[in-house]
């Protein structure tokens, strides 16, 4: 899943910074602490999800409603700079009726010249991003048995920038004979992300447990 993917990995090199030269401790910034901790939990939970197998048709539950939560990530590029997000992820499945909801809220995000060789000094900019990506229309069995299709939009703003995301999101349940969690992610090929009304590649992904 490519979101997932983008954000795991800037995850890893986000979080990771510190030992890289940056300042840290006690002195550092509220958000800079909140991001380094909402990047390293988001990426534990992805590897908790990839470890598992997908669900089983025969271990999919047919009623019931239960709420998974977890982290939230969006990545937003353009030529020069990639916007990463990391926030809280929530999802509302109704196996009674195969539908789903959820939200992704509560963001904290960096932006810079990310992509090759981050400047640890780039976590001391995190900031708080106002607004939610709602989901919606989700659909269970999607596929397969255990898949998932739903969409999502909203509009978040924080650190001077106002992104706008309407599009599509795919993903599966995991874990067997239970269900632990589940894994989202969007396409780009259909997905509409704009970065201060100015077209961008987006993305965006929900990693959440039971």
């Amino acid at each position: 899943m490519k979101v997932l993917l983008k954000l795991s990995l800037a995850g890893c090199v986000l979080s990771g910074l510190s030992a890289c030269g940056s300042s840290g401790g006690a002195d550092a910034p509220t958000l800079r602490a909140e991001f380094e901790t909402a990047a390293a939990s988001a990426v534990a939970i992805n590897d908790r999800l990839n470890a598992r197998l997908p669900t089983t048709a025969l271990n999919m539950p047919d009623a019931g409603a239960v709420t998974y939560t977890g982290a939230a990530g969006v990545v937003v590029e353009t030529a020069t700079t990639t916007t990463f997000l990391v926030g809280d992820g929530r999802v509302d499945a109704d196996f009674s009726t195969d539908t789903l909801t959820g939200t992704m809220s509560n963001f904290i995000g960096v932006s810079g010249p990310l992509a090759d060789d981050p400047d640890p000094a780039i976590l001391d900019t995190a900031a708080a991003y106002a607004g939610t990506l709602n989901v919606t229309n989700g659909v269970i069995g999607s596929i397969v048995a255990s898949g998932i299709d739903a969409d999502f939009s909203g509009t978040l703003t924080g650190a001077g920038n106002v992104i706008t995301m309407d599009g599509t999101m795919f993903g599966q349940f995991f874990g067997n004979p239970g269900i632990v969690g589940l894994l989202l992610d969007s396409s780009d090929a259909t997905t509409t992300t704009t970065l201060n009304g100015v077209a961008a590649t987006g993305f965006a992904g929900i990693s959440a447990e039971r």
